[in-house]
């Protein structure tokens, strides 16, 4: 080193002592760094030294002050307010780490801030100053004119300056805590003084707190200071209550949403820790492990809480908080523990207050509770009422469905709850192992939003639910709390439905569950009144015995529908098979007639026959058959090969009927061409498949498809099968028949004719006891009459008078024997009479209503007019029965002057009237139509499918 620079360091070392001692004789902090500054500045030549304050919040650096040489401008003037770290990071990060930045040379490289553009001033040295092991700055030295950088000897001589800085500043600080703390200690004290006067002297409980809580506030210099009760102490789950607070002018009121709960409001810290016996804890709201102090953190920008646990009679009560919004500073001992005082003289003027309310309130409480119970058994009453109307409204109801809209809601009124539901449990599929939950009907208070209206929570899949699935099947209600679902996705869905807790009550039919009936409350989780319970149980008690009443009216329905239409097909089949004997009829034709009826009998929608070809090992197609329900009739293929029928020969040597499924293999799920898809709904086909045999070798196969699997019934199969039976036996009758022809022709024209002599034989005994014995006696008394003309005797008008009556008594007997030789209906009844009892004979409750209306003045009519009009009655109702599934069937019968009209109405079905014309199938209507016609009747029909038939007959009276 030479002696010019050893000069300059001895100079400078001079400074920084001289420095030393004016920061410590300066009067105030500011003053001190002007002086330290200026020591520095002239022990250094051209060189101007700048003090920077660093500001975390703004991320910029102040300038604090300055030193100038002799002739170096000031640059407060020109220099910014506040160097921001983004215009030199790579001068302020090292600085931050506690690095020193200083320049080599005078022209600079990279990037550095220009102080002002006239002297293109840039900072060759710059030290750190930190504070309480914290950055709080830093001292910069600029060589205005020189070009030579700072030396490392001078570098910890400056060093040293910066340590002085340091130093001092923080004695400053220290020294300015310590008059504050006296000051908030003092403050404190006296706000405690005046918490313990209000809370002592007030005469309204809350406002007193709120004024203690206020003084509290404003004496330590905080923004908020809350009461909270703690409402339940359990870690896990529990509530915090906000009993009162005090808010700085300027910011918000926490008190609207008072209450927190939920399973992460309270956890082991804070709670366990106040229930330890811990009397504060303070932080960041972040660092407590409380969704409380979380929810202030978000929502009211607290940077520091501090809270003391308030005990009344060795319990935790609950806790005063006091929140700082503008810095997270840590108080000090002294101040907690005058805030601990504080918090005794709340829990002292919470338990004085808790003991006068009790004194004063026990007439109020006994008062309440009576009231409470005359209005629990007063809604209990009411309860009672609502379900005894509701379940009469349901009971006396045909279906579950008439009334459930206005049951429910009924019920939901009554009961106070949100919403009330009805589910329809859906059986399992392939998506779900145990099933749905579908609510048919619901109920809500507005402004609660319908279920029913969003497809994703109108119906359940109860695989998440699998536990309530259990409950439920078995028969038990299930209360169930929407925090304490277990599964992840049912959870979720419930809190999309907003129920807070609800209540499901299982509706058993049969042992089986059948669905639920089930209440929600979408504003708290609670636990079910007995009341409650009760009233969900005897409506689903009612929904449960109306529904098996309907299904037995179903069952009931069926049976009496497959029971008519088993005998109807069954009198066709016997007549099929007497056809069978037939000389013109041929085999094929007798299998086409019954599997014509075979089809109808599982009201399948296609049938096809194919004829055995053994040699060819080929099924060839002979017809296909529309099933008669309305379905088209599909293309076959004309040729099948026997070896694509799954298991040929087991199907021939057990010679029954097969049903085959949709996911089952099939050669008859096919299409024409292969060109041509097979339609979506051909993949939801049954079949039923079926082998003719005759002596003990399959000659015909019948293959019928069937498109809705719920038509097809036990009892439709067995009936098939009976059938198929008859076809065989028609074959064999065929068979039989053709053999033996001749002989059985001729034992049927000799039976037929010792029948006609049979019957000429009554005929002629008829004739002679009555017209023979009637004339003998005419004519023997003619003859008397005649001898005594012969005579010249007179002859006397009695004697005339008993021929006459002779007479007429054998013309009277006559008519009778033909009468009583001619087929009647009435029986002796009047036609009215007939058509009542038709009527009543016809109706099935609950399943057909007949109603019959008889309009004029009624009078006798010719017998053979009556038979008619009687007749044509049987025939409509057969055939709406039948036919039709007809639920309600009118005769009105009309005795107008010159003329009769008979019209019969029904509900049913209806069909095309143009199958009349085409079609074999007329249901006896050509018979109808031709038996009107020949006693000079007009008779009319009209028809529309869906939409039922009327048929109307009208005879007028000759001259």
């Amino acid at each position: 080193m030479n002696l010019v620079a050893t000069t300059q360091l001895e100079r400078l070392l001079k400074g920084v002592v001289k420095a030393a001692r004016q920061m410590l004789v300066a009067r105030d902090l500011q003053s001190g760094f002007s002086q330290v500054l200026n020591a520095l500045c002239e022990s250094m030549d051209q060189t101007r030294v700048l003090l920077f304050q660093y500001d975390a919040q703004k991320k910029g650096a102040q300038l604090v002050t300055e030193s100038l040489f002799v002739g170096c401008p000031s640059v407060f003037g020109d220099f910014p307010q506040l160097l921001l770290d983004k215009d030199f990071p790579e001068v302020i990060e090292p600085l931050l780490r506690g690095e020193i930045y200083t320049s080599k040379t005078s022209s600079k490289s990279g990037k550095n801030y220009e102080i002002n553009s006239i002297t293109a001033t840039t900072f060759d040295l710059m030290l750190p100053i930190f504070v309480n092991g914290e950055y709080w700055g830093n001292i910069c030295f600029d060589r205005v004119g020189c070009e030579h950088a700072f030396s490392k000897a001078e570098i910890e001589v400056l060093i040293g300056a910066s340590a002085v800085l340091a130093s001092a500043i923080e004695k400053d600080t220290r020294e300015r805590e310590i008059q504050l703390e006296h000051l908030r200690r003092d403050a404190l004290n006296s706000a405690l003084v005046k918490c313990n006067t209000v809370l002592l002297e007030g005469s309204d409980f809350y406002l007193s707190v709120e004024k203690a809580l206020d003084h509290l506030r404003e004496a330590a210099g905080l923004q908020y200071a809350k009461l909270i009760q703690v409402l339940d102490t359990d870690i896990e789950n529990g509530e915090w209550e906000l009993i009162s607070e005090a808010v700085a002018d300027g910011y918000t009121r926490q008190k609207a949403s008072s209450i927190v709960r939920g399973s992460n409001t309270l956890v082991a810290n804070p709670l366990q820790k106040f229930l330890d016996g811990v009397d504060w804890l303070d932080g960041a709201p972040s660092s407590f492990d409380c969704e409380l102090f979380n929810i202030a953190s978000r929502e009211l920008n607290v940077l520091y809480s501090v809270c003391f646990r308030i005990v009344i009679k060795g319990k935790l009560w609950g806790l005063l908080a006091l929140d700082d919004c503008l810095s997270n500073r840590t108080r000090s001992e002294s101040e907690k523990y005058i805030l601990v005082d504080a918090a005794r003289s709340f829990g002292l003027a919470i338990d004085r207050y808790k003991k006068q309310q009790e004194n004063i309130g026990i007439e109020q409480s006994r008062a309440a509770i009576a009231e409470q119970a005359r209005a629990t058994e007063e809604r209990r009453r009411k309860l009672l009422e609502t379900v005894t109307e509701v379940s009469d409204q349901l009971l006396s109801s045909v279906s579950w469905k008439e009334h459930a809209d206005d049951i429910v809601g009924n019920i939901g009124l009554s009961l106070g709850v949100d919403r009330v539901c009805l589910g329809k449990y859906l059986k399992p599929n392939e998506q779900s192992r145990l099933g749905y939950l579908d609510l048919d009907v619901e109920w809500v208070r507005p402004p609660i939003e319908r279920q029913t209206d969003d497809p994703d929570l109108k119906i359940f899949n109860l695989d998440y639910y699998e536990e309530i699935f259990v409950s439920l099947s078995q028969g038990k209600p299930i209360q169930i709390h929407t925090q304490k679902i277990s599964t992840q996705t049912a959870r979720s869905e419930q809190e999309a439905t907003g129920a807070k807790s609800q209540f499901q009550y299982p509706i058993m039919v049969d042992g089986e569950l059948w669905g639920t009936i089930g209440a929600d409350d979408c504003t708290k989780s609670r636990e079910w009144p007995e009341e409650e319970i009760s009233t969900l149980q005897i409506l689903a008690s009612a929904f449960a015995n109306v529904i098996k009443r309907e299904k037995l009216t179903h069952q009931r329905i069926e049976i009496e529908r497959q029971r008519v239409k088993a005998l109807s097909l069954t009198n066709e089949v016997l007549g099929s098979s007497i056809s069978a004997l037939s000389e013109s009829t041929t085999p094929d034709q007798v299998v086409q007639w019954i599997t014509t009826l075979m089809a109808r009998t599982v009201e399948g929608d296609t049938a096809a026959i194919y004829r055995v070809n053994d040699k060819e090992r080929t099924l060839e197609l002979v017809e296909k058959i529309d099933g008669g329900d309305g379905g088209p009739i599909e293309s076959h293929l004309s040729t099948i090969s026997l070896d694509a029928i799954k298991d040929w020969e087991h199907i021939i040597q057990s010679s029954e009927p097969t049903l085959i499924s949709p996911s089952d293999t099939t050669p008859f799920r096919v299409c024409p061409t292969e060109t041509k898809p097979i339609p979506a709904e051909k993949l939801d086909e049954w079949f039923i498949n079926f082998p003719l045999m005759m002596n003990h070798q399959p000659r015909w196969f019948i293959t019928i498809s069937i498109m809705d699997r719920s038509k097809l019934s036990e009892s439709s199969l067995d009936l098939f099968k009976t059938l198929s039976h008859q076809l065989v036996l028609a074959l064999e009758l065929k068979r039989l028949g053709d053999a033996s022809i001749e002989a059985q022709v001729a034992e049927a024209r000799t039976q037929a004719e010792n029948q006609a002599l049979e019957e000429r034989a009554k005929l002629s005994g008829q004739i002679h006891d009555t017209l023979a014995q009637g004339f003998t006696g005419t004519i023997l008394h003619l003859e008397a009459l005649i001898v005594r003309l012969k005579r010249g005797e007179s002859i006397e008008p009695d004697a005339l008078d008993i021929v006459r009556k002779i007479a007429a008594f054998g013309l009277a007997e006559a008519r009778r024997t033909a009468v009583t030789m001619r087929p009647r209906k009435l029986d002796g009844r009047s036609f009215s009479d007939a058509l009542h009892q038709l009527v009543e004979r016809s109706t099935i409750p609950d399943l057909l209503q007949c109603t019959i209306q008889i309009e004029g003045r009624q009078r006798k009519l010719p017998y053979v007019i009556e038979e008619m009009f009687l007749s044509i009655a049987h025939e409509a109702f057969n055939n709406a029965i039948r036919h039709a599934q007809a639920s309600r069937i009118a005769i009105d019968l009309y005795f107008r002057t010159n003329a009769v009209a008979l019209v019969i109405t029904d509900d049913g079905n209806g069909f095309n009237t143009s199958i009349l014309e085409t079609s074999d199938r007329t249901f006896g209507l050509v018979g109808i139509s031709r038996r009107a016609s020949e006693n000079n009747a007009e008779f009319n029909i009209t028809s529309q499918s869906e939409k039922g038939t009327t048929i109307s007959v009208e005879w007028k009276e000759p001259g």
